[in-house]
């Protein structure tokens, strides 16, 4: 799937910290959901910083940034797509649609953050219904 750099993003408030989302910019017409039917998501809970905003300090952003390598690795390869980002209290969400769990899951393990905790879930979602309803809540 050739997928655009383009993104949506917004930013907003839960319990008094701020809430960033970023959703990929994908034609929902372009959505190849029988190419990549499985949705996979991977949340490292890096920590508060010392300002107790809960989003990333620089270190952990340079940290976050070699991490995301491994979705750029897979659109090259053709084994999934980054479609969502989400960053609150002491945490972020990726949220990937891949070819094969199994795949998937052996590249972030391999790539992920050696500190903080790190959690992995996948389950069938070849309509992408996630990302259409992460998509949607940013459009309307």
């Amino acid at each position: 799937m050739n997928v655009e750099d383009g993104w949506i993003g917004a930013e907003g408030e839960e319990e008094g910290r701020p809430v960033l989302v970023r959703v990929r910019d994908i034609s929902l017409e372009a959505i190849p959901e029988d190419e990549f039917p499985h949705l996979l998501s991977s949340t490292w809970r890096f920590g508060e910083d010392r300002d107790g905003s809960g989003l990333p300090s620089a270190k952990q952003y340079a940290e976050l940034e070699r991490f995301e390598l491994v979705f750029d690795k897979m659109e090259e390869d053709g084994s999934g797509v980054l479609a969502i980002v989400r960053t609150h209290a002491g945490s972020v969400e990726h949220v990937a649609f891949v070819r094969d769990v199994e795949e998937g899951i052996a590249a972030i393990r391999a790539a992920r953050p050696k500190r903080g905790d790190f959690e992995l879930a996948a389950s069938p979602d070849n309509r992408w219904d996630e990302y259409r309803a992460a998509r949607d809540a940013l459009v309307e």
